[in-house]
């Protein structure tokens, strides 16, 4: 009877050593990629919120006052005779027009705000 047990006096592991530093490195340079783009991707969704809300501000400030004014002149025209009702009705549309683009800003404004919620990956609360 022969009984042989291998002694591993010289065997070190160096290969899964060196396949467990790999790995490491691999998901050290996954970590950091992931790192960069929450990074772009907070900077973007931040930047669009900015975006939206001057578009907002831009319009409660210059373009639904204009928008008004000029729906109303037109109808005072109209009232006094100066225009036909064609303009006036057109004004009003046009005004009408503003404030659901006007609302669509601020539909944009929530969708932004959203995406920046989510690209931090916590609710904000003001």
């Amino acid at each position: 009877m022969n009984i042989s047990a291998g002694n591993p006096i010289f065997y070190q592991h160096q290969g899964e050593i060196g396949q467990a530093k790999a790995t490491w490195l691999q998901d050290f340079d996954q970590i950091k990629q992931l790192q960069w783009q929450i990074g772009a991707d907070i900077v973007t969704a931040y930047e669009a919120v900015a975006a939206a809300r001057a578009n907002i501000f831009k319009y409660q400030r210059e373009v639904i006052p204009q928008a008004a004014l000029a729906a109303k002149q037109a109808r005072r025209r109209y009232q006094i005779g100066k225009t036909d009702i064609s303009t006036a009705i057109l004004a009003r549309q046009q005004y009408q027009q503003t404030l659901s683009s006007y609302f669509d800003a601020v539909v944009a404004y929530q969708n932004a705000w959203a995406d920046l919620e989510k690209a931090i990956g916590v609710p904000i609360r003001l």
